[in-house]
């Protein structure tokens, strides 16, 4: 038996990362893919999926007693387990301390180059614990996971890198998205939406605002924003651009926002935590609900070429507006003659979808399950 695991320390403040998480379980359903999905929460849902295992957390004083037990947990929950996938936990004592006696074959899933992500965001302690204890962690590790061919060599560096390693992008369930299109750009307003569960600074939504605070434009321009966003985190000071706040919304209840948006904003600001590539779940969502937009990194599943998304450079400077409004006015362009979010979708189901990825994350635990020694 092989599970797939997650902790989601609070499944309404990060319902984005939840959601990602039924939409795999509901694509290994559909497709038969025998992989029971578990996930250890410090609080409980209002909703958890028919089939899926949903463990609630006891409470404990101090961040090393929560790491310990958090790491015990779940090796003694699914102990049963031949192999088990895990999104890889903080690399610190604690987790040695508590997944030691796992029973079971453990492939970790990585997605983010964690010490870039530390020192990206000051954090030098955390950074110094982190980097002493990654090679005791990786030692628990039977195989590894990452989202990008480039996260897969950040772990693995320093390790030895003889375990058994795969890449496998970030995916979307294309059938659970709405396909909402996108409103044709006439000159008189442009919109831009930017959705994310909370700000963090690899989002880059700072190089947004410095754009729009510089633009000296006569069109105006709204910003819409979807998450746990603050005004005073967006300091827009130009009368020519307003910012309109959305707050959180479930998939269903941003359908009638995105359609009536001329762009998206994908993260801009990658390359703060040491990243060059990246498969930022936004990015598919927009290309699922054929929703052009802008992105600042490399993806292994958008070409570069592809038309309608357009690819900024991955600097600190701020989005220059005006190649936003050229952007938006090709888009108005191309669909007088073209199916521009039917062409995103079909690219979004060919290249993105959770199906065919969560088939070759089941096929390489399978084969952990087969490696000498399991």
């Amino acid at each position: 038996m092989i599970a797939y695991a997650n902790v989601i320390e609070n499944v309404e403040a990060l319902y984005g990362v939840y959601a990602k998480v039924m939409d795999q379980h509901r694509a290994c359903r559909q497709a038969g893919i025998p992989l029971d999905f578990h996930v250890f929460s410090y609080n409980p849902s209002r909703f958890v999926p028919e089939g899926m295992h949903f463990h609630v957390l006891p409470q404990r004083a101090g961040k090393a007693s929560k790491l310990y037990f958090q790491a015990r947990e779940i090796a003694r929950t699914l102990s049963a387990y031949d192999v088990v996938v895990l999104r890889s936990l903080a690399w610190t004592p604690m987790y040695v301390l508590g997944m030691r006696q796992k029973a079971f074959r453990l492939i970790t899933e990585h997605h983010t180059k964690q010490l870039g992500e530390l020192l990206s965001g000051g954090r030098l302690v955390t950074w110094m614990v982190y980097a002493a204890c990654k090679k005791g962690c990786l030692e628990l590790s039977d195989g590894v996971l990452g989202m990008t061919g480039e996260i897969v060599q950040d772990v693995l560096h320093g390790t030895g890198g003889q375990k058994p390693a795969r890449a496998i992008p970030n995916g979307v369930e294309v059938e659970s998205i709405s396909r909402t299109g996108c409103a044709s750009f006439d000159g008189t307003e442009l919109r831009l939406a930017f959705v994310a569960s909370g700000l963090h600074p690899w989002h880059g939504l700072d190089r947004v605002v410095a754009g729009l605070n510089a633009y000296q434009g006569d069109t105006p321009i709204v910003l819409h924003l979807v998450g746990d966003m603050r005004a005073d985190q967006v300091p827009l000071a130009n009368t020519r651009v307003k910012p309109c706040f959305h707050g959180v919304l479930q998939r269903s209840q941003m359908d009638g926002v995105l359609a009536d948006m001329h762009l998206g904003i994908s993260s801009m600001a990658v390359f703060r935590n040491r990243m060059r590539q990246a498969c930022v779940l936004k990015s598919r969502e927009y290309m699922a609900r054929g929703l052009p937009f802008v992105y600042a990194y490399d993806d292994p599943d958008i070409d570069e070429d592809f038309p309608y998304c357009k690819k900024f450079p991955a600097l600190e400077a701020g989005l220059e507006t005006s190649s936003l409004m050229e952007f938006a006015r090709f888009i108005a362009t191309r669909k007088q003659s073209s199916d521009v979010s039917g062409i995103m979708r079909a690219y979004a189901l060919a290249r993105m979808d959770w199906k065919p990825k969560m088939r070759a994350l089941y096929d390489f635990a399978k084969q952990a399950r087969q490696e000498p020694g399991a």
